[in-house]
């Protein structure tokens, strides 16, 4: 049975050794890997044991290149590939850019058997040295046992400086459930979701653009523009989308099936298909 479930893109011209269960196929200096899709409905346990084999995967795989991890349950043919990455080769290109030589550290601290006002001391102490290694550092929700919950992105070979840190806080505030876990790819940084678009709704943004047929990519930018500045208040979000949506087309001039518009999502951020926002 082939593999149609997208496990994550890879930013490589040679097909990489992939993990055993998964196969490859490259396209324009992109590599997809593949995994067999997940059951609809599945036990708890199955979906645990299914998420570990994921990211057991997905750690096999950094060492090979930059990582875009897909979302689960993203559905890809291996034929439908090369129109993906065609489509949104400049988002890609950013979000590989973005994440290379960087891995992802998850740090949590439980109170243990620190006093309440040391705690809070030592998750504001974490979080100021934990922004002070990188821009990407996001908090998580914490729950009544822990005190800190972050996902910091950084440089590979700063792992020893946040290893520093950690110990610099658990020295000066003792009693602490440090947890640190990683390094593990941009899972909470730089994940990939896709989305079918049909011809449908490529005719409806020409039209919410003003456009009578397809343009290029200076034509669109000025429609977009232009629409954005007519807009009635609300507007600009479905103008926004539509300008993406033709930018995609754009890339891809012949999509073999739907066009498939590809966004990045991010803790804190949500997801992000910047084609026509970062040309305007």
């Amino acid at each position: 049975m082939q593999n149609d479930e997208l496990i994550a893109l890879l930013a490589a011209d040679a097909l990489p050794t992939v993990p055993h269960g998964t196969t490859a196929a490259s396209a324009g200096g992109f590599v997809g890997i593949f995994g067999p899709a997940a059951p609809r409905f599945s036990s708890r346990a199955k979906v645990a044991a299914d998420a570990a084999r994921r990211m057991a995967w997905l750690e096999a795989l950094m060492p090979a290149g930059a990582l875009l991890p897909a979302m689960p349950g993203t559905q890809l043919a291996h034929d439908e590939l090369p129109g993906m990455v065609e489509a949104n080769r400049a988002l890609l290109e950013r979000a590989a850019s973005e994440v290379a030589g960087k891995v992802q550290f998850q740090v949590t601290v439980g109170s243990g058997d620190a006093a309440p006002l040391q705690g809070a001391m030592a998750a504001a102490e974490l979080a100021r040295r934990l922004y002070g290694l990188t821009d990407s550092c996001h908090a998580l929700p914490v729950h009544e046992a822990l005190i800190s919950n972050h996902v910091i992105l950084i440089e590979a070979f700063r792992e020893a400086d946040l290893d520093a840190a950690l110990a610099e806080i658990d020295e000066t505030y003792p009693g602490l459930e440090i947890r640190q876990i990683g390094p593990a790819p941009a899972v909470s940084f730089a994940s990939l979701r896709l989305r079918r678009v049909s011809s449908r709704r490529i005719r409806a943004a020409l039209r919410l653009l003003g456009l009578g047929a397809m343009p290029d990519g200076d034509a669109l930018r000025v429609a977009r523009r232009a629409a954005l500045l007519a807009a009635r208040p609300g507007r600009q979000g479905a103008i926004r989308e539509a300008a993406d949506i033709l930018a995609a087309a754009i890339g891809c001039a012949a999509p073999a099936g739907p066009l498939i518009l590809a966004e990045i999502w991010s803790e804190g951020r949500g997801a992000t298909a910047p084609h026509a926002r970062a040309a305007a």
